[in-house]
C-alpha cells in the first residue's frame, strides 16, 4: 500500500483533490453511460428500423400467400410473385432484402441476384460464423431475431470486411426465412462522433470546474497551511507567531479567531508561568542569599571572635604592638575597631629629645630635654611628662670617657625612660620610648625600666654576637614589604611622598669593647636581644639622598605588619620637631628669653613648654578629629567663660558660629582662634594664632576671675 498517497488523502488538500478528481471520475462515468446509452439507442433504431422493414417484406409474402389461399393464383405463382416483390424491394436506397428455403439455399438476394441459388450453408465470416445457418435456425426456432456478422461491402475487398446486422423472420407457411441487413461501422463512426463530442464539452466543463475547483482549493489549502503552522508554531511554544486570516468572516476566519483566542490564552499562560518561575526563583534565590548571608555572618562572627580572642592572649602576654587588620563583617567590625582603638589609646608614645635654649656655636650653654606623651593612634600631644636641662661646660669632652654612665650627659636618655614608666604605672599598657640616633646607648636599652618598650634610630654600626656587624646583617636580608610614606621638609630637602622597602629581623647585640661590666650597682649584659626593622626608600628624586631608617626595638616584630607600625610609631617623633618649631620660632620664641639661668630662665621654658603643648593640643584638635574633651587641655572651671566669650565672638552666618559641641576641646580651639585673629572663612588656624588666642583668653580669664571681687 502507497502510505504516502494514504497521507496525501488524510490531508485537507488531499481530500478536496480527491473530491475534484472523483468529481471528474464520475463526470467520464456520465459521460460514457451516456454514450452507451446512445449508442443503445442508435442500435435500437436500425434494429426497429430492420423488423420494421423486414415485416412490410414478410407483409408481401403473407399477402401473396393469401392470395393462394384464396385461389386466386396457384401456390408457385403466389411464390415467384412474392420471390419478385422482395426482390424489387429497397430502403435506405441501396439496403436489401434476401429470403433463404428451409435448406439454407438464396433463393432471392435483391442486391446480388446472381447469387441466387447459392448454399447458405457456406456462407461464414472472417471470425468462423456460420452467419446464413445461424439466421434460418434463429428464425426456424424462435420466429426472428437478429445476427451480427462481418461481411465485405458491396465494392470492397474480401479481406475487408466490415461489421453487419441482419434481422431474420420465418415464413412458416412456405418455410422461408425473410432476411435484411445494415452496416453498422457507420454507427461506431456515429457514436464516436458523439462520444468525442461529449468528451470534449466534459473535458471542458471538467476544466472549468476543476481550475475554479483547484483555485478554491489552493485558496483554501494556502489559508489552511497558514492556519496550521500558526497552530503548530503555538504548539512549539512559539507565541509570538501571526495568526492569518483572523479577519476574514467565512469559516476559517472563525478557526483563526479560535486559534487567536488560544494564541491569547497562551501567551498570557506563558507570562504567568514566567511570573510564577521569577517569583519562585527570586523566593529562591532570596532564600539562597539569606541562608549565605547567614552562613557568612556566622563564619564572619566566627572569625572575629577567634581574632579577638587571639587579640587578648597576645595582651595577655604582653605583646602590646598587636593589631586586627584584617576587617570583620559590618555589623561587628566596630569590636575590632574598638580592640584596636583601646590598644592604641592604651598605648603612649613617649618621645624626647634635647633642643638649645641659650648655647654658644661651641655647644656650651643651657639646653632643654623634654619628654612628651603622644597617642600612639592619633598622634596627638597628651602632655609633657618631664623636663631636665643641660648646663653643658667647656672642657668636659676630654674627661667624657672616664666617667661613669651615671655620670655622663647621656644619663638624661635613660631617666626619660625611668620617667615614662610613670605613664604605665598611671594606666596606659604600653609605652613605648621614642629616640633619634642620639639615644642609640647600649646602656639605655640594657638598665630600661621594665614596664616601658625602645625605640631608637640606629647610630652605631654594632658588633653582633656572631661576629658581623648590624648594617651588613640588614643587608643581608631580604624585602618582606613595601610601605609609602610621607617625609616632612627638612633643612636641604623638601616635603615628597616615599617609596620604602622594608626588611626585618632579629639581632643579638654584643656589649661595646669600651663598656665596663659594671656600671654602678648594676651589671652590664653581655649581650642584648633586639629587633630590627630596616627602612630604605627606592629610587629618590634626582639629586636627593635617599632616606634610609635603622630601628632597634624592644617590640616583638613576627610579620611585615608589625614592621610597618614600627616605622610608624617612628615617624610620630616628628612632634617633638613640631613641638620645638612652637616654644620656639612659631610660638612662644623661648630662645630670646633673657631671664637668669639656674632658676628663672628654666622655670619659665617648662611653662612655655607646658603652653607649648597646650599650643599643639588646640592645634590637632581644630577640626574635632579626636573628640577630644576640654578638660584635656583646660580645667573645667574655664567652661563658663570660654562659652560666654563664644557668645561674644558668633556671628549670624554659619560659618561665624562654633560648630563643635560645648566642652569639647574643638570648642575651645574655635573661641582661641577667633581670639588670635582667624576670620572663620579662610584657611586654618595655626600655632601663632592659637598662641595669641590663648595669651588673649588667660587676660580674659583673670578678669573673670575677678568679676565677683
Amino acid at each position: 500500500m502507497n502510505h504516502g498517497l494514504l497521507r496525501r488523502l488524510h490531508s485537507v488538500r488531499g481530500r478536496l483533490a480527491a473530491t475534484v478528481a472523483l468529481f471528474g471520475v464520475a463526470l467520464v462515468a456520465i459521460v460514457a453511460v451516456l454514450t452507451w446509452m446512445e449508442a443503445d439507442s442508435i442500435f435500437a433504431a436500425r434494429r426497429d428500423q430492420l423488423k420494421t422493414v423486414s415485416q412490410v417484406a414478410y407483409k408481401v409474402v403473407e399477402l401473396q400467400y393469401q392470395q393462394f389461399k384464396a385461389g386466386k393464383i396457384s401456390e408457385p405463382e403466389a411464390e415467384e410473385r412474392a420471390k419478385a416483390a422482395v426482390r424489387a424491394m429497397r430502403y435506405n436506397i441501396d439496403d436489401y432484402f434476401s429470403v433463404f428455403d428451409d435448406n439454407v439455399v438464396v433463393i432471392v438476394n435483391g442486391g446480388r441476384p446472381e447469387r441466387e441459388g447459392n448454399d447458405g450453408r457456406k456462407s461464414v465470416d472472417p471470425s468462423g460464423k456460420y452467419f446464413v445457418i445461424e439466421m434460418q435456425k434463429l428464425a426456424a426456432d424462435k420466429g426472428e431475431g437478429f445476427v451480427d456478422y462481418l461481411f465485405p461491402r458491396p465494392g470492397a475487398a474480401l479481406d475487408q470486411p466490415s461489421p453487419k446486422l441482419t434481422y431474420a423472420k420465418w415464413f412458416a407457411p412456405w418455410k422461408w426465412t425473410i432476411s435484411t441487413g445494415v452496416y453498422v461501422d457507420d454507427i461506431s463512426t456515429q457514436i464516436w462522433n458523439q462520444v468525442f463530442v461529449s468528451a470534449t464539452v466534459a473535458l471542458a466543463f471538467l476544466l472549468a470546474i476543476g481550475g475554479l475547483a483547484g483555485v478554491v482549493v489552493l485558496g483554501l489549502c494556502r489559508r489552511l497551511d497558514g492556519l496550521s503552522k500558526a497552530m503548530l508554531m503555538l504548539a512549539q511554544g512559539q507565541n509570538d507567531v501571526v495568526v492569518p486570516d483572523t479577519g476574514a468572516g467565512d469559516e476559517i476566519g472563525r478557526m483563526a479567531q479560535a486559534v487567536q483566542v488560544f494564541k491569547d490564552a497562551a501567551i498570557e499562560k506563558t507570562r504567568l508561568e514566567a511570573d510564577a518561575e521569577t517569583t519562585h526563583r527570586h523566593a529562591e534565590e532570596a532564600r539562597a542569599a539569606h541562608e549565605a548571608e547567614k552562613a557568612e555572618e556566622a563564619r564572619q562572627l566566627q572569625f572575629a571572635t577567634d581574632a579577638l580572642g587571639e587579640g587578648m592572649e597576645h595582651l595577655a602576654s604582653g605583646d602590646l604592638a598587636i593589631r586586627l587588620e584584617t576587617p570583620f563583617q559590618a555589623k561587628v567590625d566596630k569590636l575590632r575597631l574598638d580592640f584596636n582603638r583601646s590598644v592604641e589609646k592604651l598605648h603612649v608614645l613617649a618621645i624626647q629629645d634635647t633642643t638649645a635654649i641659650r648655647v654658644d656655636e661651641k655647644g656650651i650653654g643651657l639646653s632643654a630635654h623634654p619628654l612628651i606623651a603622644v597617642d600612639a593612634n592619633e598622634g596627638t600631644v597628651l602632655g609633657l611628662v618631664d623636663v631636665c636641662f643641660l648646663k653643658r661646660q667647656g672642657g668636659e669632652r676630654d674627661k667624657r670617657k672616664q666617667r661613669d654612665f651615671e655620670d655622663k650627659d647621656s644619663r638624661r636618655w635613660l631617666r626619660g625612660a625611668e620617667s615614662a614608666s610613670a605613664l604605665a604605672e598611671a594606666g596606659a599598657v604600653c609605652v613605648t620610648v621614642i629616640e633619634d640616633r642620639e639615644g642609640d646607648i647600649y646602656e639605655c636599652f640594657a638598665f630600661k625600666p621594665g614596664n616601658v618598650e625602645k625605640l631608637v634610630r640606629a647610630a652605631q654600626d654594632r658588633l653582633l654576637a656572631d661576629g658581623t656587624h648590624l648594617f651588613a646583617k640588614a643587608d643581608e636580608w631580604t624585602e618582606a614589604g613595601q610601605m609609602t610614606v610621607e617625609l616632612p621638609a627638612a633643612p636641604g630637602r623638601k616635603a615628597r611622598q616615599a617609596l620604602l622597602s622594608v626588611r626585618y629581623g632579629s639581632v643579638e647585640i654584643k656589649r661595646p669593647s669600651n663598656r665596663k661590666r659594671s656600671q654602678g650597682a648594676r651589671e652590664l649584659p653581655k649581650t642584648l636581644s633586639l629587633r630590627l626593622v630596616d627602612a630604605r626608600e627606592i629610587n629618590p628624586p634626582e639629586g636627593e639622598e635617599a632616606a634610609h631608617w635603622r630601628l632597634l626595638t624592644t617590640h616583638q616584630v613576627n610579620d611585615i605588619a608589625d614592621a610597618r607600625r614600627i616605622i610608624g610609631f617612628y615617624r610620630i617623633r616628628w612632634t617633638v620637631e613640631q613641638f620645638f618649631r612652637t616654644s620656639k620660632t612659631k610660638g612662644f620664641n623661648i630662645e630670646a628669653l633673657r631671664q637668669q639661668q639656674d632658676g628663672p630662665l628654666e622655670k619659665l621654658v617648662t611653662a612655655a613648654l607646658i603652653a607649648t603643648v597646650t599650643v599643639m593640643q588646640l592645634v590637632a584638635e581644630r577640626d574635632g578629629r579626636a573628640g577630644r574633651p576640654l578638660t584635656d587641655a583646660f580645667d573645667p572651671d574655664d567652661q563658663p567663660a570660654l562659652e560666654r566669650v563664644c557668645q561674644s565672638l558668633e556671628g549670624k552666618t554659619d560659618k561665624q558660629k562654633n560648630p563643635h559641641p560645648k566642652g569639647s576641646l574643638a570648642f575651645v580651639a574655635w573661641v582661641l582662634a577667633r581670639l588670635g585673629g582667624w576670620t572663620g572663612y579662610y584657611g586654618k588656624p595655626g600655632p601663632i594664632v592659637m598662641l595669641r588666642g590663648l595669651t588673649e583668653f588667660h587676660a580674659i580669664k583673670h578678669g573673670w576671675n575677678l568679676r565677683d571681687v
